[in-house]
């Protein structure tokens, strides 16, 4: 039988106090980070919803049906 090792994985865990956090980022392969902001999500977020909405039928969407009088 073949002699195996263990593969490490190649994440680097930096720890930090919880009361210190302040954000979130992206770090890219090469180690850069990308700090996450409001309007990352907000832009994240409006995609959503605009899929859902493009998703549901006419009859689901309330601003496709007919106003009551």
């Amino acid at each position: 039988m073949s002699e195996q090792t263990a593969v490490q994985p190649c994440a680097k865990v930096i720890p930090f106090p919880r009361r210190n956090f302040h954000g979130a980022a992206i770090i890219n392969d090469d180690g850069t980070e990308t700090p996450i902001t409001e309007e990352m999500v907000n832009q994240a977020v409006d995609q959503a919803i605009d899929q859902l909405i493009n998703y549901l039928p006419n009859w689901l969407h309330p601003l496709s049906a007919p106003a009551n009088s």
